[in-house]
């Protein structure tokens, strides 16, 4: 990079992070297009990218980036009267001719609609903009006492009929509220994700860690466990609580019958939400474990059963004229978003992923103070109201994690825990969905070391062909046998099968003694008023099960990762289990991932209430090893440094393989930080070892690059500033820096600053 690129980019950055001059209740974002690439589909229309953004318009319509994030405000913003306005906004157009469609989702028995060359000819016969707006708020919520607004910005508009695209080059919003109440901080106080604000930092000293005179809960409950009363009273749960609280955790009990009788709300599950809210507050709550029938109560239907322990039914396409199994979802996502209205439309239909301007021309729920799928607690079901199913699922639990005590990674018995099997079979003509089996090989099972088998409909002239092909449930479960840590599958399924991969018939067929987490991306295998699939499984062969409460939504033509639907759901959700996190955890962040990702369209919603982990969300997966997998490159004579950490495991120690030495100075500390410098360029190579407290041992191998460092200069600059404007760069950054502290520093301490840089 340049100095004269850096000392651009650094006073757009010093501009953009200088708060305007605002007092409590408003504050203004200064917005800003970004550069954009074209290229070209196969029928020569333009496609429009920016890096990091989501692709706008419902299917059919023309595909615009955007950018939606999420903006703390101060912890007394009334979110119902959050409102903005357009200051101003400085726009040019150019011609672009003919831009792509977006994607259109499709589920089981959906035809596609007969658009020509995926053209909605409403929309490209329009003379307007697509989209309408170059700035809207499309939510707001809470994570706990953490107050959000998220925004979208739009800064590319096109009209079909004219080819003319519109571009905001600068835009300036005035958001505004109305002071009110601070939320209450929950006993223990709590954690949120910084990740999920653009501001974090420039927010976070609003909201203090604890409240004044806070105290520790007299009963500290980390994981609530909520079951029939019957459950309980026959003790088949003790082992597994004594297991969890053998590890640290604090453990919570609580009846259905106690919750009714004690709560309010006008269903059970209402019921039990308020429950959760009190422990979440009261007690410190962050795990929550639904033991039980999970049938939720269908509003719709009077004479409908319900569960002991039942969902929530939601209505993420109420407003449709399909039928309903594509227009309601049963969730348990209400249980873990505790601080959004999920009928704020006050209607009796929840989880209605829409406003009334959106789609389907009623109210919703996605308004002020409704959904806003920022979850504060941690849910998984463990869907069986029999006592021996209960204690037969938790004792294997309680093993598979046993298992790893001491254990040698790389030696023997528990090495199929490091292998993923892939079903990814044809959704329709233009999705045939290989690529998704390709993509998860390449970029989630190669790279740490797992071994991948491939089940396809056929080999598409792939250059590895698949183990499996064409894939049937024979051939399929007969692998399956053999011993998976993950296995996936999408497809298309019912409550009692996954097409051409496995049905209920064939459970029995499969280990018990390794089992594996499921991934059942297709339809219905979730579906929680029938002994369905997901939860045979859970009873043999599996540990755990993703399935879906009804149908799932896909991209017809999907092939990359960033167009959405349901395979990017499944991808994204099996990354982070390999990746370590708690099932229960990436199944939340996955959610929050896809979303951001997404249109937000009724399809997105519904995909992400109906996905449900069947199993317990504190389980992670079963293995041991070593994160970075590849180390960044080192200059010599200039510090390094590298955090590793492991996957699994509890209490590690790190140091090297007997024999294997680091270049240079070098060192390894017992938690895993690598430090120090190395003078001489080359390669070198040395192996890394972590043990855990229970003796369980893993070792990995790397690589460290060290390149020569380029013409050391007076202030010992590298290659990244090697030229002749690099001193005056430099000395720029703490005059600037001492600049910025000037101008806060200058505004009156009686006012609130909100800064919200984008």
């Amino acid at each position: 990079m340049s100095s004269w690129t850096f000392f651009i980019l650094f006073l757009v950055a010093f501009i953009v992070l200088v708060p305007n001059s605002v007092t409590a209740g408003e504050t203004e974002l200064n917005l800003r297009a970004p550069a954009y690439q074209t290229e070209r589909d196969s029928l020569g229309r333009t496609v429009l990218k920016v890096n990091g953004w989501v692709s706008s318009g419902e299917g059919g319509e023309p595909s615009l980036p955007v950018l939606y994030q999420r903006y703390l405000l101060p912890p007394d913003a009334e979110l119902s009267s959050i409102s903005f306005s357009i200051v101003s906004v400085s726009e040019r157009e150019v011609s672009i001719g003919q831009i792509v469609p977006a994607c259109i989702f499709l589920t089981d028995g959906l035809c596609k609609p007969n658009f020509k060359d995926g053209e909605n000819p409403v929309a490209y016969g329009s003379d307007r903009f697509y989209p309408s707006d170059v700035f809207s708020i499309v939510g707001t919520g809470a994570a706990g006492r953490w107050r959000f607004v998220q925004v979208r910005f739009s800064p590319f508009r096109y009209n079909p009929r004219t080819g003319i695209l519109r571009i905001a080059d600068s835009v300036k919003v005035k958001i505004t509220w109305n002071e009110g109440k601070p939320s209450p901080c929950p006993v223990g106080g709590e954690e949120v994700d910084a990740s999920l604000f653009s501001n974090y930092e420039q927010m976070k000293n609003f909201y203090e860690t604890k409240v004044s005179g806070w105290m520790p809960a007299a009963t500290p409950c980390d994981i609530l466990i909520i079951a029939c009363q019957s459950l309980i009273n026959s003790n088949v749960m003790n082992n597994y609580i004594q297991h969890r609280t053998g590890q640290g955790y604090s453990v919570g009990v609580i009846s259905v019958e106690d919750i009714a009788a004690n709560y309010t709300g006008a269903e059970l599950a209402d019921k039990i939400r308020e429950c959760i809210k009190d422990y979440y507050t009261n007690n410190g709550m962050r795990y929550v474990i639904l033991v039980g029938d999970p049938d939720p109560d269908d509003n719709s239907s009077p004479s409908d059963s319900v569960g002991d322990v039942p969902m929530k039914m939601c209505w993420a396409r109420k407003g449709s004229n399909d039928q309903d199994d594509w227009r309601q979802s049963p969730t348990d996502y209400y249980y873990a978003d505790l601080t959004g209205n999920w009928d704020a439309d006050g209607d009796g239909y929840f989880g209605e992923a829409y406003k009334v301007y959106d789609v389907y021309g009623e109210n919703g729920d996605l308004m002020a103070g409704g959904i806003d799928v920022v979850p504060e607690v941690v849910v998984g079901c463990v869907p069986f109201s029999n006592s021996a199913d209960v204690e037969k699922y938790f004792q294997k639990v309680i093993e598979y994690e046993a298992q790893m005590a001491g254990y040698i990674w790389g030696t023997g018995s528990l090495e199929w825990r490091k292998k993923g099997l892939v079903a990814a079979l044809p959704m329709d003509a233009d999705t045939p969905s290989y690529q998704l089996g390709e993509l998860m090989k390449q970029k989630i099972f190669s790279p740490p070391g797992y071994s991948t088998v491939r089940a396809y409909k056929e080999n598409y002239g792939l250059y590895s062909p698949p183990e499996i092909a064409p894939c049937n449930e024979s051939d399929f479960c007969t692998e399956w046998k053999k011993g998976y840590g993950i296995v996936f599958w999408t497809t298309h399924g019912l409550e009692y099968s996954a097409g051409d991969v496995v049905d209920t018939s064939r459970v029995i067929w499969l280990d018990d003694t390794k089992p594996s987490i499921a991934f059942a991306f297709c339809c219905k295998n979730g579906t929680p008023e029938v002994n369905c699939l997901a939860k045979r499984l859970l009873l043999n062969g599996t540990l755990a099960v993703f399935a879906s409460t009804r149908v799932i939504w896909y991209v017809s033509g999907w092939e990359l990762l960033n167009q959405g639907g349901s395979h990017s759901f499944g991808y994204e959700l099996v990354r982070r289990t390999v990746e370590g996190e708690s099932l229960g955890k990436a199944l939340e962040n996955t959610r929050l991932w896809y979303i951001d990702h997404s249109p937000k369209s009724p399809y997105d919603y519904f995909n992400i209430f109906a996905m449900v982990l069947y199993g317990d969300p504190l389980l992670r997966i079963g293995v041991l090893d070593i994160r970075p997998l590849n180390l960044p490159r080192a200059t010599t004579g200039k510090y390094y440094e590298v955090q590793f950490k492991t996957i699994g495991g509890d209490g590690f120690n790190f140091g090297l393989l007997a024999g294997s030495t680091l270049p240079g100075t070098l060192s390894l500390s017992p938690d895993g930080l690598l430090s120090g410098s190395v003078s001489v360029s080359g390669r070198y190579q040395f192996t890394i070892c972590a043990e855990d407290s229970t003796g369980a041992h893993i070792q990995r191998t790397y690589i460290l690059d060290v390149r020569q460092r380029k013409g050391a200069g007076c202030l010992g600059y590298t290659d990244s500033f090697a030229d002749n404007g690099s001193v005056f760069s430099l000395l720029l950054v703490p005059i600037l820096l001492l600049v910025i502290r000037f101008v806060l520093a200058s505004h009156p301490r009686k006012k609130r600053i909100v800064t919200v840089p984008i």
